[in-house]
């Protein structure tokens, strides 16, 4: 038998369970079949194999972006995305352009805005964008998604109720225009978007991943309408990387259990088996759940989604249908609640192999921590958050203070106690070289990863968190032949946001190549 593809001359990180490093890999019909030493693998060479000499370049595992929002980066990449503005100002001077481009009436779409990084580090306001876009409903939503701004005419649109705790009001009770969690998911419902447009959107959000490296997701979902695209994508053959769908537990809620096997008849390519529990919203729009105040805000704590019964029982719910369960928890009220309703429920159904998620995890106690390694829960973390918001001075500390910021996203202390960790990007940005690089650079010392560690929490951890760590994750002989070229060895360097992904391929298939490979 000969392989159809041998990588040769490579630094092959391997992460079996030794992390062995080899010369070579071999790969016959997507699916890995030797790798070694050029020599060894060499016998599997004929006259139809497709040698590809790497140079001495870097060959790991396929990345795994195990927290991600494809679609909506490929929404922000049709409508507006303002992540590289410097001021709100350049920001409404580009939604202007979108707005001349669109027409009267049309909705304004703008998302990915950082008021940190903007030079007048304020949010939007309700009475600029009036007076910019009397003609066009505008929704600006923060890189957070919790948080957006809107206009006079979007409030109208959506219809929302001004008496909500989620409408922001000045002292005088008129709304500011700011809208968080419910409020916002009114805004977005009332956004008209066509199936066409969902399928190209996806499309691009692949295009992007695959450039990162990326050959599997683990990918939020908020309404059947996307989900539905996904199915879509998979069956027109557009569909190059597998995605496990997340659907919040509302979307849950709108989909029968016939249709979700439907979909898990198409894994790995396409699955269904978690669920997502928001227990807070995000510190950026203190809305995270703490046990002490906000420090730029000592009025506010942030706030429960879900009274502590409430959330015990959905999550029960789910668990007792063998569901995986992936709860947002980022402030340390919030993750109290969430573990404390956990224990109670494996008292309820000891399910052993649950393999239940935080998502984001960020500010837990040394108590949480140990509660996570003994109920064996995954703790699914976005390092980039470091490298946006946790240096000294920045988001974080202007809303926790510079002691509880400095503990935000304890990764060393999580991983030394044996809780399995996963990493995701949560398109912040989509890039898991950035999130490796602040997991390994951590603005806290004794938070600091060494590179493996922080690899196997891209690639086969989350095989493992979805019960995939079987055919991926990790490049060892019958596994799928996922993985991504790097021009520069992790292993040897810390500077790892600026290394480049040469080339991706999924299932021996190179599906992103540029012209060094």
């Amino acid at each position: 038998m000969y392989a159809d593809t041998v990588l040769k001359n490579g630094v092959i990180c391997s992460l079996d369970s030794e992390n062995r490093v080899y010369e070579a890999i071999a790969i016959k019909d997507g699916i890995i079949v030797a790798v070694g030493d050029n020599k060894g693998v060499s016998n599997l060479i004929g006259p139809e194999t497709k040698v590809v000499d790497l140079n001495g370049k870097f060959v790991c595992p396929g990345f795994i972006d195990s927290h991600t929002h494809l679609y909506s980066l490929g929404m922000s990449l049709k409508q507006l995305n303002l992540w590289n503005t410097k001021s709100k100002y350049e920001a409404y001077e580009l939604m202007g352009e979108k707005a001349r481009e669109l027409g009267p009436g049309k909705w304004v779409v703008a998302k990915q805005w950082d008021e940190n990084r903007w030079c007048e580090k304020e949010f939007p306001c309700l009475g600029e964008l009036d007076e910019l876009f009397p003609d066009n409903p505008v929704v600006m939503i923060r890189v957070d998604g919790h948080l957006a701004v809107v206009n006079s005419l979007a409030i109208k649109r959506a219809k929302l109720d001004l008496n909500s705790q989620f409408v922001e009001k000045d002292s005088s009770g008129k709304p500011t225009g700011v809208v968080k969690e419910d409020a916002l998911k009114a805004v977005l419902s009332a956004v008209e978007v066509s199936e066409d447009e969902r399928l190209e959107a996806i499309e691009l959000g692949i295009e992007n991943a695959l450039k990162k490296g990326i050959t599997s997701i683990h990918e939020i979902i908020y309404d059947p309408e996307t989900l539905q695209a996904y199915i879509r994508a998979f069956r027109t053959g557009k569909l190059t990387l597998d995605v496990n769908l997340i659907p919040t537990h509302e979307c849950f809620e709108k989909l029968s259990l016939e249709y979700v096997n439907f979909i898990n008849k198409f894994r790995p390519f396409l699955s269904l088996t978690t669920v997502k529990i928001f227990a807070d919203g995000s510190i950026g729009a203190r809305t995270a759940a703490l046990s002490e105040p906000y420090t730029d805000s000592p009025t506010e704590n942030g706030s429960l989604t879900h009274e502590f019964d409430h959330l015990m029982e959905i999550i029960y719910r789910f668990h007792r249908m063998r569901f995986q369960v992936a709860v947002h928890a980022i402030g340390d009220k919030a993750i109290s609640n969430v573990l404390t309703a956990l224990t109670k429920v494996y008292r309820r159904d000891p399910w052993i192999d649950h393999r239940h998620r935080i998502e984001h995890f960020e500010l837990p106690s040394m108590w949480h921590i140990e509660c996570m390694a003994s109920l064996c829960v995954i703790a699914s973390m976005q390092p980039n958050f470091i490298g946006n918001w946790q240096m000294p001075g920045g988001m974080y500390e202007r809303r926790l203070g510079k002691e509880r910021a400095a503990r935000l996203n304890p990764i060393r202390s999580i991983m030394d106690e044996g809780v399995v960790v996963i990493f995701g990007s949560d398109c912040m940005p989509m890039s898991p070289l950035y999130g490796l690089h602040w997991a390994v650079n951590h603005y806290n010392r004794d938070e600091r990863v060494d590179v493996v560690r922080a690899l196997r929490a891209y690639t086969i951890n989350p095989a493992f968190a979805c019960r995939e760590e079987k055919v991926k994750g990790s490049l060892e002989v019958g596994k799928f032949a996922d993985l991504a070229i790097l021009d520069r060895n992790l292993l040897e360097t810390r500077s790892i946001e600026n290394v480049k992904v040469l080339a991706t391929v999924k299932r021996g298939v190179f599906v992103y190549r540029n012209s060094e490979v």
